[in-house]
């Protein structure tokens, strides 16, 4: 009877994920062969065994369509490499995007259920608002990726190179959306929109580099009750003239209590590193440029001293913010740093784990193929085997008792219940 009940849960939960699928299906009901779910598990399942392109990840499917389906008991074998690379060209991606970002919200709440953070995070939504400032919040790192490999339509990748946008939850592996751009000059006119459909509110903290310090972007993230760190360089000249003649000004001044400073060291890898932020609280010292930046409340520098110690070679960067936070120099320190975990934890491994450089696929092709890594990626960091992707993909590839197991996380945050 056990086992009866665990077959009919996999066939609702399948049913749901078609049914939010549905929108994203192109394909005449009557001329259908294969169910949009299975379409997508195929996928899945091949990129976490370790395939790169529609043929191999067609071939490992195949391998697997004992496991596949078990999920789709009326389908008698795993569609082609024609099939997965046709649906995955012509699938509409914005609705792709939509279902993608609500699957991303979900898993991000199964983080927060292991971790006993579900409910403060309901209550930065709105159903607990008294209690929200109690939560902890998300950190959200923006970043821009080039897909050095994907192709225009008429083959070549001479100026045609995809650009993707992609919202990362620093602490917890999550690519939270993303938003593709044909150029990456495109990043200043994408990020608001981007913002405005993430799973974002209060308590959250958004940073983005340079090129995402404009006034449209700050105003948005704000508008959704979250908070910015954003860095300030030439490109908003007369802003950073005046962080430096008022930073010269307060570091200055002894007995200024709205100031904080916070400093740490860093002594691996053969160099010392040494980080210094200086924050100030005096948002009215920015006159004109304070109205001009929604919800601004700080300013500040961090200045990073890197010394080699083989050859005391020393390089001083710094970089100047403004920000709706008025926290501690040392949690702005933190963020500024955690900001890099999207190059590392998700743009290096995307190139170097799911070999997304070498990819050779076409605009929605390459699109949606970006976003079945990040789903994989996602996933296989939550599953609690303390392992390694690399070695997390190698077990998929040999053990069907352990791909199950990650097929069925994939299925359970499709018909989560928010």
């Amino acid at each position: 009877m056990q086992k009866k009940s665990k077959v009919i849960e996999k066939f609702l939960l399948c049913e749901e994920m078609d049914r939010l699928l549905e929108i994203t299906d192109f394909r005449q009901p009557e001329k259908t062969t294969y169910p949009v779910g299975l379409i997508l598990l195929c996928a899945l399942v091949g990129v976490t065994m370790g395939a790169n392109s529609w043929n191999d990840i067609a071939y490992a499917a195949g391998l697997r369509s004992s496991t596949l389906l078990k999920y789709y008991p009326n389908v008698k074998q795993t569609p082609s490499h024609d099939t997965l690379r046709r649906f995955f060209s012509l699938a509409n991606t914005d609705e792709l995007e939509k279902i993608y970002r609500a699957w991303a919200k979900a898993l991000l709440m199964g983080h927060f259920e292991q971790s006993g953070l579900n409910e403060s995070k309901k209550s930065a939504e709105g159903e607990n608002e008294n209690n929200s400032s109690s939560k902890k919040g998300i950190h959200v790192a923006i970043d821009g990726k080039t897909n050095r490999g994907a192709m225009s339509q008429k083959g070549t990748t001479a100026n045609t190179k995809m650009h993707i946008l992609n919202a990362f939850a620093t602490e917890y592996g999550i690519c939270l959306g993303q938003r593709r751009m044909e150029e990456k000059t495109g990043e200043i006119s994408n990020l608001p929109v981007l913002i405005k459909e993430l799973f974002i509110g209060k308590g959250d903290v958004v940073t983005i580099d340079a090129i995402g310090t404009q006034r449209e972007i700050a105003k948005a993230i704000v508008e959704k009750k979250a908070d910015y760190i954003l860095t300030v360089k030439g490109n908003q000249k007369s802003l950073k003239k005046t962080i430096e003649d008022n930073l010269k000004e307060e570091q200055c001044k002894k007995n200024n209590r709205r100031h904080d400073e916070a400093e740490e060291w860093d002594n691996s890898h053969g160099r010392s590193v040494h980080r210094y932020c200086f924050i100030s609280t005096e948002p009215l010292c920015l006159g004109s440029q304070k109205d001009k930046w929604e919800g601004v409340q700080s300013y500040g520098l961090i200045r990073t001293t890197r010394t080699v110690k083989s050859t005391k070679q020393e390089t001083v960067d710094t970089q100047y913010f403004i920000s709706s936070l008025k926290g501690d120099a040392a949690t702005i320190m933190k963020y500024k740093r955690d900001h890099w975990k999207v190059e590392n934890n998700l743009h290096w491994m995307l190139d170097v784990q799911y070999k997304e450089d070498d990819d050779r696929k076409k605009e929605n092709s390459a699109q949606n193929f970006a976003l079945i890594n990040k789903m994989v990626l996602a996933i296989l960091k939550l599953e609690e085997t303390k392992q390694t992707q690399g070695r997390k993909r190698m077990r998929a590839a040999a053990d069907p008792l352990y791909l199950e197991k990650v097929i069925e996380l994939f299925i359970k945050y499709f018909a989560k219940e928010e």
